[in-house]
């Protein structure tokens, strides 16, 4: 495992070394495909972590290669100045456990620079491309999303639920022409031929739930109320207490998907992206939150791989339609002129990059206020 190639001289390695966080990952299986942030590695046989990681959060992520690719798993962590997390490779799990006994983990604290030959090096290479993409996330808002197991998996978690007595007899009469018990429908009998999968507790990612709210007014009212979503919005920062802590559940999302390869986290993103796009009242009450929102979104697209975005997004119209509103949304709001100028050169910038436009032309499509 090589170190980062960002120039230290002397006196910083050792003032990094001193102040930075230390991950220790013992036992770990060589080959073992190791992550953090934006660099991954091959372990070799002396690795046992990584050494003058920068306060703050980060994302560990790891899987064992044999012979065949395995499932990726993560870890979020929000390091503290001079920590030292301690994780070990249990065999039998096949998963990194907590060393959980007080001597050994105030041996290895102790014993910090007859580590160091074993521990590579924070790659400083690309620390400020990782704050430009997780600067909104606190601790705060990692303990409110982290899932319980600690654990962020690239495939999801399930269990398989346990059928009733009720449920098998009303299989096995439907099957047999029988007259079954009520409720118990001709789908029902389908599904009991699969097995019923439940995602296992505590294992999800603990992201906002999108309210559908329904509102009571005239059918002009209703329809502007499921135009613009405002409303949720307003929700949405109460839920999660400030426009930091959204735009950071947004941040972890997109981390999430990037590095830990969890699909579920895509999802949470183009919801909220979407949510947040399709507004024209909150765009004029929070222009600090949109001021915030495009420096995030800038720095998500361009993370991403032009054929990816296009391939994944477009698809589903969610590149040209969802920004296309927001740029229109921007342009008839009430908000500050310096956020407008804003949205302006980044609609440009992504115009000129993807080679599309985002001049809303819904035509026909356009949605029609019932008076």
């Amino acid at each position: 495992m090589e170190g980062s190639s960002y120039n230290l001289d002397n006196d910083q390695a050792v003032q990094l070394f001193e102040n930075g966080g230390i991950v220790l990952l013992l036992d770990v299986p060589t080959n073992t495909e190791i992550g953090l942030d934006y660099n991954s590695w091959q372990t070799g046989e002396m690795f046992k972590g990584i050494k003058m990681i920068p306060p703050g959060f980060h994302f560990i992520y790891y899987r064992h290669v044999y012979g065949k690719i395995s499932p990726r798993t993560s870890i979020m962590h929000f390091f503290n100045e001079s920590e030292v997390l301690i994780k070990k490779w249990d065999a039998g799990l096949e998963d990194f456990v907590d060393e959980n006994d007080s001597e050994t983990i105030e041996r290895y604290k102790c014993n910090r620079r007859e580590l160091d030959k074993y521990l590579g090096a924070y790659p400083y290479d690309n620390h400020r491309k990782w704050v430009s993409l997780t600067n909104f996330v606190s601790k705060d808002v990692l303990d409110r999303i982290n899932p319980e197991s600690d654990r962020v998996s690239s495939v999801a978690q399930f269990q398989s639920l346990s059928s009733t007595t009720e449920s098998r007899k009303n299989a096995k009469d439907m099957s047999h022409g029988k007259k079954i018990t009520k409720g118990f429908e001709k789908e029902d009998f389908m599904n009991s031929k699969l097995p019923q999968m439940n995602v296992i507790p505590g294992t999800e990612l603990k992201f906002s739930n999108i309210p559908k709210i329904n509102h009571v007014g005239s059918p002009s009212e209703i329809t502007k109320y499921n135009m613009d979503q405002s409303h949720k919005i307003k929700y949405l920062l109460k839920y999660t207490s400030s426009a930091e802590s959204l735009l950071g559940e947004l941040q972890i999302c997109f981390v999430c998907f990037l590095m830990g390869q969890a699909y579920e986290a895509f999802e949470q993103w183009k919801k909220l992206v979407g949510v947040l796009c399709q507004c024209v009242d909150a765009i004029t009450e929070y222009p600090d939150l949109y001021f915030k929102f495009i420096n995030v979104l800038h720095y998500h697209i361009k993370e991403i791989p032009e054929d990816f975005f296009v391939d994944i997004i477009s698809k589903d119209n969610f590149l040209s339609k969802t920004l296309s509103e927001f740029f229109e949304n921007l342009e008839v709001s009430d908000c500050p002129d310096h956020l407008k100028q804003k949205g302006l050169r980044f609609k440009n910038n992504l115009q000129k990059r993807f080679n599309l436009s985002f001049d809303c032309e819904l035509g026909e499509f356009a949605p029609v206020v019932v008076e």
